[in-house]
Order: C-alpha cells, then structure tokens, then sequence
C-alpha cells in the first residue's frame, strides 16, 4: 500500500511537475515525506524532533501532577488507618496486627513514590535544558537524533519505574491509580514519535524488563547473596544487550540520515528488526530468570530464617507452674510476618532433665504439650503456651528442685523444622505431696510446704 502511494505520488508529480510552480511542487515533496513519517519509515528533521518533545513536556507535566495526587490521596488513606488505629485500641489482636501492617506498607509506598517524583522532576528539567539549550544548538541531524534517542531512553527508564512501582502496589490502592496510569500511557505514544517508532521500541522494552530487575532488587536483603549475584549477572547482561543495540541503532540512522535523506529503506529497516530480535531474545532470557529469581524469593519469604528466645527474668530461665502445670515463652520470629501465620498445631515442645541448664542434657527428650501459639506479625513475637503433658508427666525431682531442665521449640513451616534455642526452665511453686492445695481466690487455704 506505502509503495503504491509512492508510485501514484510520483506519477503526479510527473504529470504535473510543467504546469505547477515551484511552490506547489514543495508541496508535494511534504506530502511525501509526511507518508513517510506517518508510515513510521522516515527518521524526523531536528525542528521536528524539538516540536515531538515539547509537545511531550506536556503529557509528562502531567504525569507529575498526577503522581503527586496520587501521593496527596494516599496520604488521606494514611492518616484515615491511622486514626482508625488510635480509636480502637481495644481491637481484635489479629485485626490490629492487620491494619498496622497495611499502615507500614502504606508508608513504604509513600515515600517510594515520593522519591519517583523527585526523579521525574528531575528528568523533566533536563529534557526541558535539552530542547531550549542543547538539540537546538547542534547542526548534525544524526548526532542530534543520537542524542534524542538517549533522552528518551531516559526518560522511558523513568517511566517505565514508576509504573512498576504502582503495579506491585496496584492491589491496595485501586482505582487511585487510573488517573497516572492514563497520563503515563499517553506520555509514552508521544515520546515514540520524537525519533521513530521503530526505534524506540527497543529502548521501551529495555526500560520494562530494566524497571522488573530493580523491583526485585528492592525485595532482596544483603542476606540474600545468592539472588543478588543472579541479579548482578541479569544486570550486566541487560547492560550488554543495550549498548549492542545501541550500536545497531546508531549505524541504521546514520545510514539513513548520510544516504537516504532520512528515510529507513528495506535494507536498514531488515538490520534495526534484525537487532529488536536480537535483543527480544536476550529479554526473554532474563525475564525467564527474573520469574526463578522471584520465585526462590518467595520460597524464602515463606520459611523462618530464626527463632529467638526473649526472656522474661534477668536469670533468663522460664517458671513452670507447680499448681497449674503451665508456662509461657516468648519467641522472636524472623521474617516478622510470618509470626502471625504460625497456628499452635505447628509447634511441639520438648524438655531435658540437667543439673547444670548451660550444657545441653544428653537425657532423652520429653514432649511438653503446646496450649497456644499466637504470633503477631508486625512484632514477630511469637507467645507460646505450654503445659505439661498428661502422658509424660515431669519428674518428681524437676518440681522439688533438684533437678533443672531444659526446653526447646520446634516450628514447622511447611518448608522444614527449624529450633529455638535452648531455654533454661525451672519449677516454681511447688507444695510438698502431704500439703492441701487450695484455689488462688481470695480466702483459700494453703497448708503444706511451699518451696
């Protein structure tokens, strides 16, 4: 179809090239360069490219107004969790626990997004410096696109983070987001029109899957060595990728811009698709590596990585109830959410007989039942509740004192086993057989010898 239009295009100027003044054939000419353009195929004069980014400072003015009320609107959500929180304090654990999570993530986000605007104002500023004191100062078509072109590779990298960050996000804020999500999107269709189309693509996609490495980078500790020595690797081969197509992008406009007045020919258009595939290959590699990536992250993100023992005494040791039978501990879970997820049927308990609490007992382990196991996920405290158990009564010694134990915790997370430390014990309040135990109401009796 482009080709036929050429041909009818140059028939009429054949035709009519005698009769027509010069004006009139200039006319022409535009038109057909303007089917060149509109068929993607000719690389835009640099007054042209001034005019496609101005008319871009716009679109991308904005985005930055939407994205600061974006930020305005979630600072009201922020403040609303917030007194939501302070009024009710007396609220479930569980859905406390729930709305201080939403309002930390909440926050998190915030100031993510907050650091983005400071980027884009940023961005905005240099391309406004690039069209008023820079392009409009060069005399090199070619060099004046190279330079275009890196502007909104940019410009299209800083894009491309935002709304990855808005996508990871997307769930909790909803349609807070369609306003910047809209100018986003109008803001990139005007900034493929600055160079070619079919140039900028590559830069697009390099700037989506360049804006998914460094959102898993946000998720990773420097704990997570092995991921982020994957990372580093996808990175660099990303980095490789670029200046690879970088290269064939540069020779194609130089070509067309030295031999064919601009126009992208079959030949150099065959070279600019030849390295888009090329580099569609290597971001297919790399995103498949992100998706492992995320998903040994996740794997860890799902498995404790410790227990800690809090004490409650300075000595450390925990009190077993000679009268009730029972004891409490206190656990620090990490990673802290998943303190919540722990259910009691998850945790056993096991004692050791010692004389001396600081050596580990070789004596067989004794089961001590769980009661209880409540985890707060924002704190990572895990409280358990054990009881001595009906079928494995502890001995005689422990409760008289002459003999110590030690306990330890077992969590199982679906993924492995994993141990608190072991934790000193010691009985408390016990009453000699031959004594009368009364209740702990007020009035009760108690005769006997209490040690």
């Amino acid at each position: 179809m482009k080709k036929l239009i050429y041909i009818l295009c140059a028939s009429f100027m054949m035709l009519f090239s005698s009769c027509c003044c010069d004006d009139e054939i200039n006319d022409i000419y535009d038109i057909y360069d303007r089917l060149d353009q509109l068929e993607g195929s000719k690389i835009p004069m640099l007054e042209q490219q001034i005019a496609g980014i101005n008319a871009s400072l716009t679109e991308l003015n904005s985005v930055h107004d939407a994205l600061r009320q974006l930020i305005s609107e979630l600072s009201n959500k922020q403040e609303e969790l917030q007194n939501q929180i302070d009024n009710n304090a007396a609220a479930d654990a569980a859905e406390k626990a729930k709305l201080e999570k939403e309002l930390k993530d909440l926050k998190a986000l915030i100031a993510s997004l907050q650091s983005k605007d400071e980027e884009l104002t940023q961005q905005i500023e240099e391309l406004q410096n690039y069209v008023n004191n820079e392009i409009s100062g060069l005399q090199n078509w070619a060099e004046g696109t190279f330079a275009t072109l890196e502007q909104y590779a940019q410009m299209q990298k800083e894009l491309a983070a935002i709304k990855a960050l808005i996508d990871s996000s997307g769930g909790n804020m909803g349609q807070l987001t369609q306003a910047i999500s809209e100018a986003i999107e109008t803001s990139e269709a005007s900034m493929k029109t600055w160079v070619n189309n079919m140039l900028a693509e590559g830069y697009y996609n390099i700037a989506e899957i360049d804006a998914k490495l460094d959102a898993l980078r946000s998720e990773l500790t420097s704990a997570d060595t092995e991921i982020l020595k994957k990372l580093a690797a996808q990175q660099a081969a990303l980095e490789q990728a670029k200046n690879q197509l970088t290269d064939a992008y540069e020779k194609a406009i130089a070509k067309a811009i030295e031999e064919n007045n601009g126009v992208i020919d079959a030949k150099i258009e065959s070279a600019v698709q030849a390295a888009t595939s090329g580099l569609q290959d290597q971001i297919n590699a790399i995103s498949s590596a992100i998706a492992n990536m995320q998903a040994q992250l996740d794997m860890i993100a799902s498995r404790i990585q410790s227990v800690t023992y809090i004490p409650q005494y300075s000595d450390g040791k925990i009190k077993f109830s000679y009268t009730e039978k029972t004891t409490e501990v206190y656990l620090r879970i990490s990673p802290a959410a998943l303190a919540s997820k722990i259910e009691t049927s998850m945790v056993k308990a096991f004692a050791r007989y010692t004389d001396d609490p600081i050596t580990r007992s070789l004596n067989d382990e004794l089961p001590i039942s769980v009661s209880l196991a409540a985890g707060d996920g924002t704190t990572g405290i895990l409280h358990v509740c054990l009881a001595e158990d009906t079928a494995n009564k502890l001995s005689d010694a422990f409760w008289r004192g002459d003999a110590e134990a030690i306990i330890y915790i077992q969590i199982s997370d679906g993924n492995s086993n994993i141990v608190s430390p072991y934790i000193p014990v010691v009985a408390h309040g016990y009453v000699s057989n031959s004594a009368d135990i009364g209740g702990f109401d007020d009035g009760s009796d108690t005769t006997g010898t209490v040690m």
